[in-house]
């Protein structure tokens, strides 16, 4: 039970009806756990799947125009690589490629200050205009009942552009999200954050009150 005090931390005990609630969630993402490999339409753009038995999660949809899905993904490798001294701009993380192919690729974030991994998949496909679909999916890798957005931030850094202000390493693409899903609502998705480096230490705030509570 002690797991689930993390929800008070600051304010006290946990009432009955809150513990109730977050043995729910907890419920919840155990049964999520099981369909997290294939969280988004099938086997077409599974999610890495996470060895943590709580975590968070967000999926985004996102249309670039005039870019086909070489360009889009040179851009997104070129980042990883820290081309053009490209730097993530959430916290300074640190990306590592797992694989690539023209249609899909793989990879993971670790946070600047090196405690917490995240995985996460794209899937590239040609639109009949000439641009590419990009449906991408990160998870946590560790126990994480919010993630104040860096799941988001994981997949949004690699191809945003200066129409959010974010930095290139060589190609500026034009782009719209057109959806973002998160997994019980339990991940953040805002942009404003993913420029900043208050998500990352936020969440190793929360980490830490968990695992003080658990100690």
């Amino acid at each position: 039970a002690k797991a689930y005090m993390v929800a008070s931390a600051g304010r006290g005990p946990l009432t009955l009806p809150q513990q109730a609630t977050m043995y729910a969630l907890a419920l919840l993402a155990l049964l999520a756990r099981g369909a997290g490999a294939h969280w988004w339409n099938g086997d077409k753009c599974p999610c890495p799947g996470s060895d943590a038995w709580v975590f968070t999660g967000t999926m985004v949809d996102t249309h670039f125009e005039g870019a086909t899905c070489a360009v889009v993904q040179a851009e997104m490798l070129a980042r990883i690589a820290g081309e053009q001294l490209w730097e993530d701009p959430h916290n300074g993380g640190s990306y590592k490629v797992i694989s690539a192919s023209m249609d899909r690729m793989e990879a993971e974030r670790r946070t600047g200050d090196g405690k917490y991994l995240d995985k996460m998949v794209f899937h590239f496909t040609e639109t009949f205009n000439g641009g590419c679909e990009v449906k991408g999916c990160s998870q946590s890798q560790v126990f994480s009942l919010m993630d104040f957005s860096t799941n988001f931030c994981n997949l949004h850094n690699l191809y945003c552009g200066s129409m959010d202000g974010c930095p290139i390493a060589s190609t500026d693409l034009v782009y719209k999200e057109r959806s973002h899903t998160t997994l019980y609502n339990w991940g953040g998705m805002n942009k404003r954050t993913c420029l900043g480096k208050s998500t990352d230490s936020l969440r190793g705030a929360a980490a830490s009150e968990q695992a003080a509570q658990q100690a």
